[in-house]
């Protein structure tokens, strides 16, 4: 595709395919190349796709890949040898009809880069207003739908945008993966791509007539997908029943859990994350805040996310906890009415001691989740107050 780009004069990413380790040495220092990635040409979701920051992290690479089996079986025989382009990476779906290209829906991603190489996804979040240089790579997009003569039906291309511009980094004939639901893609564009699609074979007035309306978005979406730090076999997924709770909450992707328990690999590309949570709002700042604590939950605790424990807790020994409460009810009383186990009120406060926190799966770090997840606000502990979280409701959030 990348020679089609060049024969069109457009900007393309140099690459070779090769089939072993000499022939990558040999295209490696005819381009002069410095960072490079390597990927299967048969694969999907970043699968063994790996980022080489020089010739030895290069080679090593390619010993390790074609000793592996391919995403679609079999044994990796050949990879494709690319120069790196290092900028922000996006997806622009289109819908043809006759040559005409209509935009869908446009997305950015949010990578991390793994000690080994790999890249695994963070998320994926609408654009819903460009951004400097995201016009043109629109306009990149379409003569690139040209170049490889795409007349009719969709494309789901994906680019990176860097100091010298837009380029492909990959195209395909197809619509967007993600396993988005109709429902999903109504709340944020009013659409399915599906509709575009039939509408660009069956009804092409009216796919015209929707090329000519302007791109605008009903409400920004985005998926996070879950990255497992380590190999981890999980009996619960604590994130299914804590994630309904957010306000930009859309739906929930995630295995069911069984009783003895799933086993999670460390995760290394896109469908090795463990579960991925769908969110949609009008107001991006919501959305964004909802992100970072999806994200925080996934850093510092995980086991809020998937759980080797079943969904059970312990027995609370509740002459102590009273006892516990007692010594502590004094100085939190500071903060105002305090409520426990109740419906928190404006200007109350919940506080929740070690004795309680510790007979949760994740302690300390579950609860101050949940009383994010419950839109509390947690509070600094005031001197002489130890191992216990304060929350409260404030009059404006």
């Amino acid at each position: 595709m990348h020679k089609r780009l060049a024969e069109n004069g457009l900007r393309y990413i140099r690459g070779k395919v090769i089939g072993s380790v000499e022939e990558a040495i040999e295209f490696y220092d005819a381009e002069s190349l410095g960072e490079v990635v390597i990927k299967p040409i048969r694969s999907a979701g970043s699968c063994n796709v790996r980022i080489c920051l020089n010739k030895q992290e290069m080679i090593d690479a390619i010993e390790d890949i074609m000793c592996m089996e391919g995403y679609f079986g079999g044994n990796v025989k050949e990879l494709l040898v690319q120069e790196c382009i290092d900028g922000d990476e996006y997806i622009v779906n289109t819908v043809s009809h006759n040559g005409w290209h209509r935009v869908t829906l446009i997305w950015k991603y949010s990578k991390v880069k793994t000690s080994g190489g790999a890249m695994i996804y963070d998320t994926v979040e609408t654009v819903n207003s460009l951004g400097i240089s995201e016009a043109e790579m629109v306009e990149y997009a379409y003569k690139v739908a040209d170049a490889i003569g795409i007349e009719y039906g969709p494309v789901h291309g994906e680019y990176m945008i860097d100091k010298d511009g837009s380029v492909l980094i990959e195209v395909n004939c197809r619509p967007c993966g993600g396993n988005m639901s109709a429902r999903f893609l109504d709340e944020i564009s009013g659409q399915h791509e599906t509709d575009s699609i039939l509408d660009a074979y069956l009804k092409p007035a009216r796919f015209k007539q929707k090329a000519l309306q302007r791109y605008k978005l009903q409400a920004h979406g985005a998926l996070k997908m879950f990255i497992v730090p380590e190999n981890i076999v999980a009996k619960s997924a604590p994130m299914v029943d804590i994630s309904p709770n957010l306000k930009s909450y859309f739906e929930a992707d995630f295995a069911e859990m069984a009783e003895e328990g799933i086993f999670y690999i460390k995760t290394e590309d896109l469908h090795s994350t463990c579960g991925v949570i769908y969110l949609v709002h009008e107001d991006n700042n919501v959305l964004q805040n909802d992100l970072n604590f999806l994200r925080s939950l996934e850093k510092y605790a995980f086991s809020l996310v998937l759980s080797p424990e079943l969904d059970k807790i312990k027995e609370l020994d509740e002459d102590k906890l009273a006892s516990d409460l007692t010594k502590v009810v004094d100085t939190v009383s500071e903060y105002g009415t305090g409520l426990l186990l109740k419906r928190i009120k404006v200007g109350g406060i919940v506080f929740i001691p070690e004795t309680t926190y510790k007979y949760v799966p994740g302690q300390r770090k579950s609860i101050e989740a949940l009383m994010i997840d419950l839109d509390l606000r947690i509070e600094v502990p005031p001197y002489g107050v130890d191992a216990g979280v304060i929350a409260s409701k404030n009059l404006i959030s």
